[in-house]
């Protein structure tokens, strides 16, 4: 915080007062613009807004380009903590069109055996408990008939083609700081997924900034 609010500029800042005790500045002045490093989001009548988070070092460097008058170079979105991957939405015909640029963040994940993978990492806006609801969802899936809790009668469930029954057990050893889900697949379904490249589509491990 010392080095993106300097001491220096605290004597020309307006203060406010509580009980004629000076408090806290009405506005601070950093020297690097922070909705870029914190990213923001909002949604108000007509209008929405949505800016990723990007890493402060970036962000320092493109600044001392704008100061030189240096073409600026483009930034990748960047999360403190995230061990997953980001990459660029291919398809997009004019990186410098903000309207169509977008990103897909991606899980991690290792495979351990021929029918296990172990997840460590979710997409970037998907918290641990949602999604394990939905993996619980996945695993139970094969459930033809469940009873409608209204008037207690069986009820059928269409099951598309991409939902087949693939999982076999979900071991959950995560906690508040840390995600270690554990999945096993019933015979080859890990290997006919991981042939197809459609494990992170299966398992829902990525999502769209």
């Amino acid at each position: 915080v010392q080095y993106l609010y300097k001491k220096d500029d605290e004597p020309i800042l307006t203060y406010n007062y509580s009980d004629n005790l000076r408090i806290e500045p009405l506005m601070y002045a950093p020297i690097l613009p922070v909705a870029l490093i914190n990213g923001s989001e909002g949604i108000a009548t007509g209008y929405s807004t949505f800016i990723p988070a990007y890493n402060p070092l970036d962000i320092a460097n493109n600044m001392l380009k704008l100061i030189n008058e240096e073409d600026t170079t483009e930034m990748t979105p960047w999360y403190r903590g995230f061990t997953g991957a980001i990459k660029k939405q291919t398809g997009v015909k004019n990186a410098n069109d903000k309207k169509g640029l977008k990103y897909t963040t991606y899980g991690k994940w290792v495979q351990i055996n021929e029918s296990t993978v172990r997840i460590t990492e979710l997409p970037i806006g998907v918290w641990t408990d949602s999604y394990k609801r939905g993996l619980y969802d996945l695993w139970n899936i094969e459930r033809k008939e469940k009873k409608d809790k209204k008037d207690k009668k069986e009820k059928k469930i269409r099951i598309r083609k991409d939902q087949e029954k693939l999982i076999e057990e979900i071991i959950d050893n995560s906690n508040n700081i840390i995600v270690d889900i554990k999945i096993i697949f019933e015979g080859d379904s890990l290997k006919k997924l991981i042939q197809e490249r459609n494990v992170e589509k299966y398992l829902r491990l990525t999502s769209s900034i």
